[in-house]
């Protein structure tokens, strides 16, 4: 301990080594009954120590001790005195609180107000603060398209109706307000669904990060139903036809379309693939952080093969195969692809976006393709790599025969049981 550390100074006064409890005297030379001081053993303080003045008490069946200050700081003993005072009448009236208690009570007091003031800054922001300054940047994780969609749905059909509100003001109202304006928008149904879903994970984060505690008014607001399933699947002629305007264009675009059509491929999955995921020995892709996010292993057909991986040389395992000019991996299909299709004149007068082609129009037209052949709706569903056979569902408008000969089925047992029935 250095000169200057004014030592004693707790609200508690206990025995310190070898330092002695002085009484305080009046200017009289009369003891003044409770206050007692130390002295430092080193700092000086006018022509005498300087001392700590301290309370002695009987209170709560026991001798107790208050520190009240130092006489360098302008503590005297009659500022002590008016203190024990205060302390007895507090005593007397049942309403003293110990120093530790005393401490211990407004740090709780500080820690609460401190709460309801967090709780009550929060419960101030409004929807469009948080999306913007929490949201968005939790959504790190999501891929740049995703949040670009997001980011406009909010700006253009949720910011402008409920951005300016706190959490507990929206209400299901609010909701059911912007759904109407979408609808007489005429936007899709998926379009809706999508800016209801932005609402409500909106609403989740906030309770997430204890913004508020309500559920989302987007769970009462009753879902539009669609069915935003693609339909269009081209034939084989026409298929061959606009790969063959495509490869003399661009022999990249035309690889990634023929892995999409024979191997039914969705392009971020095209865009991700690495030649470590190539087995052309065994005619194997391994396809790896698909839209389930579940890894599948898919046969390839000779065609892809030499379509495809032909004339390519592998590289290292970690490297794209159908990287962008800049080495990284590809963002979108190529705009090549559109024009393409709109020479061809494939979309002239379609209105419908599931009837437009695009270039998931392949994957389906792959599906499609196998489902006609006979091939079996589970087999299909596996080589998608849809997360549930509901999924591939949509393609068994393509076998009707397989109807026909279930109900068949059916014909030859009533036939049967007609001829049982009428033999003697």
């Amino acid at each position: 301990m250095d000169g200057t550390e004014k030592a004693f100074h707790r609200p508690s006064i206990e025995k310190h080594g070898d330092v002695m409890d002085h009484k305080a005297m009046r200017p009289n030379g009369e003891v003044f009954r409770g206050v007692y001081y130390r002295e430092h053993p080193t700092r000086i303080h006018g022509m005498v120590p300087d001392r700590y003045y301290f309370l002695k008490f009987w209170g709560h069946g026991k001798t107790m001790t208050e520190g009240i200050g130092w006489a360098s700081d302008g503590v005297k003993p009659t500022d002590a005195h008016k203190r024990l005072i205060d302390i007895k009448a507090a005593l007397r009236a049942g309403t003293y609180e110990p120093p530790k208690e005393r401490k211990d009570r407004e740090r709780v007091e500080r820690e609460a107000a401190a709460l309801v003031s967090a709780r009550q800054k929060k419960e101030k922001i409004t929807l469009g603060q948080f999306f913007n300054e929490k949201y968005m940047p939790a959504q790190a994780g999501k891929k740049e398209k995703t949040l670009a969609r997001e980011e406009e749905l909010f700006r253009l059909h949720i910011e402008p109706y409920v951005g300016m509100k706190t959490f507990g003001d929206v209400s299901q109202f609010d909701v059911e307000r912007i759904k109407a304006r979408l609808v007489r928008a005429g936007k899709s149904g998926r379009t809706i669904q999508y800016c209801l879903a932005v609402l409500r994970q909106v609403f989740n984060t906030a309770r997430q990060h204890g913004i508020h505690s309500l559920e989302s008014p987007t769970s009462r607001v009753k879902k539009i139903k669609f069915d935003n399933r693609r339909v269009r699947h081209l034939s084989e002629s026409e298929a061959e036809l606009l790969l063959n305007k495509i490869y003399l264009k661009t022999k990249y675009l035309y690889r990634q379309c023929v892995l999409s059509l024979h191997a039914g491929l969705r392009f971020g999955e095209i865009a991700s693939l690495t030649w470590g995921d190539v087995d052309l020995a065994r005619g194997i892709l391994t396809l790896r952080d698909t839209k389930n996010s579940k890894t599948r292993s898919i046969p390839i057909t000779r065609k892809v093969r030499r379509e495809v991986f032909g004339g390519l040389v592998p590289s290292c395992p970690d490297d794209l195969v159908f990287p962008d000019s800049k080495g990284r991996k590809l963002k979108a299909v190529s705009a090549v692809f559109r024009r393409t299709v709109d020479e061809m004149g494939l979309n002239a007068g379609v209105s419908d976006p599931r009837q437009k082609v695009v270039f998931h129009t392949l994957r389906h037209t792959f599906a499609s393709w196998l489902v006609e052949r006979g091939v079996d709706l589970i087999v299909v569903s596996r080589l998608l790599g849809h997360s549930s056979i509901s999924l591939t569902e949509r393609y068994s408008h393509l076998r009707p025969d397989s109807l026909r000969a279930a109900v068949k089925v059916l014909d030859d047992d009533a036939l049967s049981e007609l001829k049982k029935a009428s033999e003697p």
